[in-house]
């Protein structure tokens, strides 16, 4: 039987629920919408405290826009539209590229990890809701993502900062590893990109050590093993 229209079309949500109490208008909601309809609207629990709303970017750990959010999100939209087959033939070329570097097997495993964003980071854990947030466990401030991790968190900073290192960290926000691979190949020796990808791989190994079992190497310790 369809509904007698109760509602005109300026009504808001808020018209459906009582102010003091916060419960559904069950017999206005019955006589604006079909039986199904009303019962799927009955069920949703409504929220007691009293807050403001307020925009929330969904891109974001935090809630807030940023520019690199927004690019992962396009970047995501992008390998959609391309399909597999693209996507294929971008992961041969990679692959061959990293077979060719001479490094030990389980760097190029981990760079290969890397490449394809399969690394159990804070963000990939949160964007599988396998974790309620994505911020990084080490400096506590910025989304955990691959790149964070290897190369902006203030952690890693302190790697690329050392004496001793070969790398200088370069200036500019870096959106992802793929980009990061391209501007190291570009600008880098192929000596050079090997003794960073070693360095990625213990930059890993130290961030997990601080996690899982409070142990944090010096940032030096990194280029001596590398």
């Amino acid at each position: 039987q369809t509904p007698i229209n109760t509602l005109n079309h300026e009504a808001r949500v808020a018209t459906l629920i009582e102010e003091g109490s916060c419960e559904w208008k069950k017999d206005l909601v019955k006589a604006a919408f079909n039986e199904n309809e009303a019962k799927i609207i009955c069920s949703l629990p409504i929220i007691k405290r009293r807050a403001s709303d307020r925009l929330i970017w969904r891109g974001s750990g935090k809630g807030g826009f940023t520019v690199k959010s927004a690019y992962y999100m396009e970047t995501e939209r992008l390998h959609r539209m391309v399909g597999k087959a693209s996507t294929r033939g971008r992961d041969n070329r990679v692959w061959k590229e990293v077979c060719q570097l001479e490094v030990p097997d389980k760097v190029k495993m981990f760079i290969w990890k890397c490449h394809n964003n399969i690394l159990p980071t804070k963000d990939n854990l949160n964007r599988k809701n396998i974790i309620e947030n994505n911020i990084c466990l080490v400096c506590l401030r910025e989304s955990g993502t691959l790149v964070h991790v290897l190369w902006e968190c203030l952690a890693a900073a302190n790697v690329w900062g050392g004496e001793n290192i070969l790398l200088s960290k370069w200036k500019g926000q870096l959106f992802d590893f793929h980009f990061l691979w391209n501007e190291m190949r570009l600008k880098l020796s192929k000596e050079i990109v090997e003794l960073v990808l070693v360095m990625f791989y213990q930059r890993w190994v130290r961030r997990n050590a601080f996690i899982f079992q409070n142990q944090f190497s010096k940032p030096e310790s990194i280029g001596i093993r590398a």
